[in-house]
């Protein structure tokens, strides 16, 4: 996200948190670049400081139904342990790959009972 807000001089601060799952739960074809370009896509079509499932296109938006509260707190812990390891556990690394403050990370972990 701050590589997109410097080049397009826009402020926006990540994935709403449906975005994120739906991002989560797919299997990029093209990988990296399929998903770069995808994040990419969303940036141009959000019109808020948060990028959501509808910004993501097709396939996302085939589902566009809210996920069960449940299976997105699955996936979001998921992706928060995830990102947490690939970081060695540094929350503020971890946060900012996730495009939210160190804050909502700290209170995400507590919610999902990943401290310590």
């Amino acid at each position: 996200m701050e590589k997109l807000n410097r080049q397009m001089g826009r402020k926006v601060r990540g994935l709403d948190p449906d975005a994120l799952a739906r991002l989560s739960a797919y299997n990029f074809p093209g990988n990296v670049r399929e998903l770069e370009n995808r994040i990419e896509r969303a940036y141009i079509m959000c019109s808020s400081d948060l990028i959501g499932a509808r910004d993501l296109g097709e396939p996302f938006t085939r589902a566009a139904r809210p996920l069960r509260a449940g299976k997105l707190h699955e996936q979001e812990r998921e992706l928060i342990e995830k990102t947490l390891a690939k970081h060695g556990r540094n929350r503020t690394h971890a946060a900012k790959e996730l495009g939210i403050s160190r804050r909502t990370l700290l209170n995400k972990i507590k919610e999902a009972g990943l401290e310590g």
